[in-house]
């Protein structure tokens, strides 16, 4: 019999790696008819995205300040365990905590919760102003800048549509290997050449 609920290792699984949290694909579009109008793209392309993008920032930041709670609270305990007493056991459980404080600062480097969590958390606020801006007939999309409702519908799409390109982008880019780069030769010594 199944249990009706996740397993405790389920849900910090989820908790830490699960991206997509609502299983939706947010890059496959589907439109009801065969010409698409602006609300259509807003309603199943722009607020899906915005969702998702805000629900990463959410999860992301969960991660990182759970993540650093748990290293401090680790970190604050180690000096308190190597106080009360000198034993071998002691000094094992202190070996061990401080390799737990490694393993949780390795975990956070590699799934780059904290650059993450400013990525989508920006990117989610970028797209929300363009979408007021829009909506409001603001800004670059005043009456007086634009008079035709065609040329603004397509100056928003084309202004949204960058903003998710410079965020996969940067998403990308983020984690890439970076190769060190070489140290520069100070002027006025000799080369190895």
């Amino acid at each position: 019999m199944q249990s009706k609920h996740k397993s405790i290792l389920d849900k910090i699984f989820s908790y830490f790696f699960v991206k997509n949290y609502d299983n939706k694909d947010p890059y496959f579009i589907t439109y009801d008819n065969d010409s698409p109008n602006i609300q259509d793209y807003i309603k199943n392309r722009l607020e899906p995205r915005i969702r998702w993008y805000d629900g990463l920032s959410k999860i992301n930041m969960n991660r990182y300040n759970s993540l650093q709670v748990l290293t401090l609270g680790i970190s604050a305990i180690i000096p308190v365990i190597n106080v009360v007493s000198g034993d071998f056991i002691i000094r094992i459980i202190s070996a061990l905590l401080g390799g737990l404080i490694a393993a949780i600062t390795g975990i956070l480097q590699l799934s780059k919760a904290h650059e993450s969590w400013i990525l989508y958390r920006s990117t989610a606020e970028t797209l929300i102003r363009e979408y007021n801006l829009f909506k409001l007939k603001s800004g670059d999309y005043s009456e007086d800048n634009i008079k035709e409702e065609s040329k603004r519908n397509n100056m928003f799409v084309d202004r949204c549509e960058a903003i998710m390109s410079t965020e996969e982008n940067r998403y990308f880019s983020l984690r890439q290997h970076q190769p060190q780069q070489q140290e520069q030769q100070k002027p006025g010594t000799p080369s190895n050449t």
